[in-house]
């Protein structure tokens, strides 16, 4: 559910980007950087053993492709979606490359 998420944030993005300047486009992107300090600092750390859920990956996702689109900075919340799932390093990795050459 990566990639629809994607789609949608890469679409957000897009009509932010048309209709504010880029103090808006700093401050959001500013934001979500210290959301994920914050929930480092303060939040639970994530269950490494939970399985990822649809919604979650629309999510982190959208997130992703928005982030991705605006400031080339996508990977926190695609890693946040992913490195839970232990998958193989061959295998992280290449699904990493053929997300990113989509989204991007």
């Amino acid at each position: 559910m990566l990639l629809p998420g994607s789609v949608i944030g890469v679409g957000l993005a897009w009509l932010f980007a048309a209709y504010f300047s880029d103090a808006y486009v700093e401050i959001i992107v500013g934001l979500i950087g210290v959301a994920f300090v914050l929930n480092t600092w303060i939040g639970h750390p994530p269950a490494l053993d939970r399985k990822p859920s649809a919604a979650g990956g629309m999510f982190w996702g959208s997130l992703s492709g928005f982030t991705s689109t605006l400031v080339l900075v996508g990977a926190p919340p695609y890693q946040i979606h992913m490195l839970p799932q232990r998958l193989d390093k061959f295998t992280f990795v290449g699904t990493t490359i053929i997300f990113f050459a989509i989204v991007t």
